[in-house]
């Protein structure tokens, strides 16, 4: 028994730690997993099965940057190609007059596109890092909602189009960097933005979501839906709405809704897309929303 336990609580500590690694701490052991005899449940087995499920994660986190560090190549030479194609152009005196100007209006967008993109770029890999920057505080969305929305109103007026704003929420508070929301409704906006036809609608109110547990308790949550009259999602786009670098029709970098997702998932809330091909795009995110006190609801 002595010499049992003498090895077994070096192996318990061994796996506490393995299982406490940051790669894994979002990933939790799955239940029966088991690539041993089926019978052995005692540490060493643990350990194995640890140690395999170990293995599996760092091999998909190695793949999923090595696809990252792929298409951020890609979506960085691209516009470096055209900006370098109409400098060379303008340099060698192929183009001139008002064919010049507009090369020049080429390059200097191209060159916000391209900035916009490292800039995304930079803040999803500080974000999964947690080298952000993050300063969480009781914030009033109706009232930061506001403030935000003064400039988009007058972005879209430019554009011909309307945006309508409403907050049924009494108190919509909610614990968040307001940076993170900031970014959060920017994109929503942008996107939404991007493919109205005249109008884009943004709400904000209560959802009560019944927890499926042996007492009869819910939680609350502040539902923040952003939605345009456009022409939606191909069905073929759904699935990929929040991958990385994934564009679908009209799209920019890709890196927007991956963005906005991963704010949502920072503070334990949920995002999805609702409507799909012909009846415009409606987007809900929903984040734990708590009492003036701090205490979430």
């Amino acid at each position: 028994f002595l010499m049992r336990r003498s090895i077994a609580m070096p192996l318990k500590r061994l796996i506490h730690e393995m299982q406490t690694v940051e790669v894994l701490s979002d990933t939790p052991l799955p239940e029966g997993l088991m690539r041993t005899n089926n019978h052995v449940e005692d540490e060493v087995g643990t350990l194995y099965n640890t140690f395999f499920f170990f293995f599996q994660t760092v091999r998909a986190y190695d793949s999923e940057q090595k696809r990252f560090f792929q298409n951020s190549s890609h979506e960085l030479k691209t516009p470096l190609m055209s900006i370098q194609g109409y400098a060379e152009a303008i340099r060698d005196g192929v183009i001139e007059g008002k064919e010049m100007e507009e090369g020049l209006d080429i390059i200097i967008d191209k060159s916000v596109q391209l900035k916009k993109t490292v800039d995304a770029i930079v803040y999803l890999s500080r974000m999964e890092t947690g080298s952000l920057p993050n300063q969480p505080e009781q914030l009033n969305l109706r009232e930061v909602t506001d403030g935000l929305l003064k400039t988009y109103r007058q972005a879209f007026e430019k554009q011909g189009k309307g945006l309508e704003w409403a907050c049924t929420a009494l108190t919509p508070l909610c614990i968040m960097d307001g940076n993170d929301y900031q970014r959060l409704l920017e994109v929503l906006l942008d996107n939404a933005g991007r493919y109205a036809k005249r109008k884009v609608y943004l709400t904000l109110s209560e959802y009560k979501e019944e927890r499926k547990s042996t007492q009869s308790t819910s939680s609350l949550y502040i539902k923040l839906t952003v939605s345009d009259d456009g022409e939606g999602i191909a069905p073929k786009d759904m699935p990929h709405l929040f991958e990385r670098f994934y564009i679908g029709k009209g799209g920019k970098s890709g890196l927007g809704l991956a963005i906005a997702k991963a704010v949502v998932e920072k503070y334990q809330g949920r995002i999805g897309c609702l409507e799909g091909e012909g009846s415009g795009a409606t987007f809900e995110v929903l984040l734990p929303m708590v009492t003036s006190t701090g205490k979430q609801r």
